[in-house]
């Protein structure tokens, strides 16, 4: 009897997760059909970050050993490279200034992807702020 109990609460804690999983998926679908819409904007971004926020367990001896590993999203992985590069670039123009090293090293393309739309939503939201703040003065006068 209780086995019985035990599997009608795991198939109501399964059909709960399903059902918020629809409900996202549903939600998800209404904000991709609005044609030119800040939400649009932010779902189709939104995996990108999903992906630049992802933590991969890593040590130094390998991804295969977990003992002594530490936890690190990939966003933070490509911001330390791209520092140590600059590092690396910066040093040698300041010790042989006369050199030419060629251009100044790049973030990741998905991370500068990223930051670039997330700018450009945050200004888009600013200005339909200020664009509905200047339609409601308008309204009253």
């Amino acid at each position: 009897m209780a086995s019985l109990t035990q599997q009608i609460e795991e198939l109501q804690k399964i059909q709960s997760i399903l059902a918020e999983k629809l409900d996202t998926e549903v939600k998800t679908k209404l904000k991709l059909a609005k044609l030119a819409s800040i939400e649009r904007l932010e779902t189709l971004i939104e995996p990108i970050t999903k992906l630049l926020d992802w933590v991969k367990e890593s040590s130094r001896n390998g991804p295969s050993r977990p003992a002594g590993g530490f936890k690190v999203s990939l966003r933070d992985n490509y911001k330390t490279n791209f520092e140590l590069q600059l590092q690396k670039y910066n040093q040698k123009t300041i010790n042989y200034p006369t050199r030419d090293y060629g251009s100044l090293p790049r973030k990741a393309l998905i991370l500068e992807t990223e930051e670039i739309y997330v700018t450009l939503i945050g200004i888009l939201k600013k200005l339909d702020e200020r664009i509905r703040v200047l339609e409601n003065s308008n309204q009253k006068n």
